[in-house]
């Protein structure tokens, strides 16, 4: 099995379509619904943030047609300001607050295991994160150094799982046409998917537990 719903013969000489159903499957059902159900879990929302902050980067990746490879921060911050295009915030802002998540959630998660300081969590608001800054007379002040963010892993779900979905209906839309080439791109450069993957064994084989026959 290739995604969760689909086999390896899926990728057999593929159609546009079939690229987009395998990545539909592979993103919704080892991503978003595992996270979706870790939030239903005492504590889980740790374990869900950390599949939620992968999507980013991988997102503008197929986006854009480009390798993340020594950019993952700059494509991090694309697509979060794509993915929270309607939050209330200024661009400058927004692209410092998605530098503070990719160092300390992204970047948490990958390397260290774990958020970092700045990284908070509360379902006492409806918003997906709130931000705190330093106050000058009595009131925030957006230039200075962001302190913490306060996150809704639900919230930050939702919107999540809506972009993706809007992301997917786009790619299933044939007039898009410059977002459907970046994505057949970005699959023949990650997926390889004319060329075989080498297991070690026959078929027989791997279909025989890994017993020679």
């Amino acid at each position: 099995m290739i995604s969760p719903h689909f086999p390896d013969d899926k990728l057999d000489n593929p159609s546009f379509d079939d690229l987009v159903d395998v990545f539909e499957d592979r993103v919704r059902w080892w991503i978003l619904e595992p996270a979706r159900v870790l939030l239903q879990v005492d504590y889980g929302f740790v374990a869900a943030m950390s599949l939620l902050v992968s999507y980013f980067e991988a997102y503008q990746m197929y986006r854009t047609g480009q390798d993340s490879k020594g950019r993952s921060k700059a494509l991090f911050r694309k697509a979060f300001a794509d993915v929270f295009a309607k939050a209330n915030v200024d661009a400058a802002f927004r692209d410092r607050l998605a530098d503070a998540l990719y160092e300390d959630a992204r970047c948490g998660f990958f390397h260290d295991g774990m958020f970092r300081d700045r990284i908070l969590f509360s379902d006492n608001f409806t918003a997906e994160f709130v931000v705190t800054v330093p106050r000058v007379a009595g009131k925030p002040d957006p230039t200075g150094p962001i302190q913490s963010i306060l996150i809704n892993p639900s919230s930050f779900y939702r919107t999540v799982e809506a972009h993706f979905t809007g992301y997917v209906k786009a790619l299933r839309d044939s007039t898009n046409v410059t977002i459907r080439e970046a994505f057949k791109l970005t699959t023949e450069t990650k997926w390889s998917p004319s060329t075989a993957t080498t297991i070690g064994m026959t078929e027989g084989e791997f279909t025989k537990g890994g017993k020679a026959t």
